[in-house]
């Protein structure tokens, strides 16, 4: 048996019984016991030389663990932004449908106002275009939703036949009020910590282990060998008439010279390489983390700015279509002013959804980003609805 630290031990027992019936001593017994112990001096000395293969084998299991863990989060956020996507349509198409009901309603309010000669006639014929604007914008975003819908399901992994039977989304957008980030939320320290919770960090550090152990085990194998083998024998025989028995005992050191040994060279050309370039992938990989973290922060501190702007230009629109009916209605405008508004009150309405979703996902890339969306360790069984709908702690500015 070898040990891990390249200790090796060999024990041997052998028993023979001989029976000659027409010999004068017909029954012969012959025992012997050998322990030998080898203790390498050079080659296959220590941990890494004896067992670094298997200590290799076990740092490419956790690095595939940890790929998995990556992909599970990968599959949680793409999941979470088609959730985000089907719910801005379906709002989106909730906004679209009050409009072409507000559309329907000023044709039959100017109708009224023709027969009381308080409007020209001709008004109708643009009213009625504005109509069937609506109509058409409504079809193509219920078509945006029910592709929606097909996304969420895919992701979701659901049947086909179920995908159709997906409800409408319950979880409206995140309102992030009056939402303040701290500045110095992505200092070093934090940045340090946010990498060794990446589920993707993690697997290219056990990949660059696992080069690690393969190069020096393949450096190991360039050595001499120079072993000191103990041995310890002994032997006993009994033929009936009388027994023998002795023992002895050795030490013995073994040099050997590899001579031409160019596969080991080559082999430890390319281990060297494959350490190399594992180095270079595990600095790329943490660059990469940081510099998407950063990104993320300063993308999701943009969209609250914008969403507080986008929001107070809906409730203005709002107050301006307002104010434009009542003139309408006392002469002071036209129906093309009105509908003129009416359009920029519903686009209005409508960047406000897409602002809302913009910060939603911007909240799901800065939870993966810094790894909190599944961490290694955890359980991908159950996701806290907190990851998706409030700002984590470190980036909230303090009052």
């Amino acid at each position: 048996k070898q040990f891990r630290s390249g200790l090796s031990v060999s024990p041997n027992v052998q028993y023979t019984q001989t029976d000659d019936r027409d010999a004068t001593n017909p029954n012969r017994d012959d025992t012997s016991l050998n322990f030998t112990v080898t203790v390498p001096l050079l080659k296959n000395r220590g941990r890494e030389a004896a067992a670094g293969d298997e200590m290799a084998a076990r740092a490419t299991h956790e690095q595939s663990r940890f790929d998995l863990l990556d992909t599970v989060a990968v599959n949680i956020l793409q999941t979470a932004q088609a959730y985000w996507e089907y719910a801005a349509c379906a709002e989106e198409l909730d906004i679209l449908i009050k409009a072409e009901a507000r559309a329907h309603k000023l044709i039959s309010d100017t109708r009224r106002l023709i027969e009381a000669d308080q409007r020209p006639a001709a008004d109708i014929d643009q009213l009625e275009a504005n109509l069937n604007d609506k109509v058409v914008q409504r079809i193509s975003r219920e078509q945006r939703l029910i592709g929606a819908q097909h996304d969420l399901g895919i992701a979701m992994g659901l049947p086909s036949r179920e995908i159709d039977l997906l409800p409408r989304p319950t979880n409206s957008f995140p309102v992030f009020a009056e939402a303040r980030l701290d500045p110095g939320a992505c200092d070093e320290a934090f940045l340090h910590t946010a990498c060794l919770r990446r589920a993707d960090y993690k697997a290219a550090q056990q990949s660059e282990e696992s080069a690690r152990l393969l190069r020096n085990y393949a450096k190991y194998g360039k050595r001499h060998q120079l072993d000191l083998v103990l041995n310890s024998a002994y032997a006993g025989m009994d033929e009936g008439q009388g027994s023998e028995n002795g023992s002895e005992y050795s030490a013995v050191i073994q040099y050997q010279v590899p001579l031409g040994n160019t596969e080991a060279g080559g082999t430890l050309m390319k281990r060297e390489a494959e350490y190399q370039q594992a180095v270079i992938r595990l600095a790329n990989t943490e660059r990469i983390v940081r510099s998407g973290i950063i990104l993320a922060y300063q993308q999701l501190d943009r969209s609250i700015q914008a969403w507080s702007h986008t929001r107070d230009s809906a409730l203005s629109y709002q107050k301006a279509v307002s104010n434009e009916m009542s003139r309408l209605r006392a002469g002071l405008s036209t129906v093309l002013d009105v509908v003129s508004l009416e359009d920029k009150r519903q686009e209005a309405f409508i960047a406000e959804v897409e602002a809302r979703q913009q910060c939603a996902e911007c909240l799901l890339k800065l939870q993966y980003e810094t790894g909190n969306i599944i961490q290694p360790g955890d359980s991908a069984e159950a996701i806290d609805l907190k990851t998706f709908m409030e700002l984590p702690e470190f980036v909230r500015k303090t009052p």
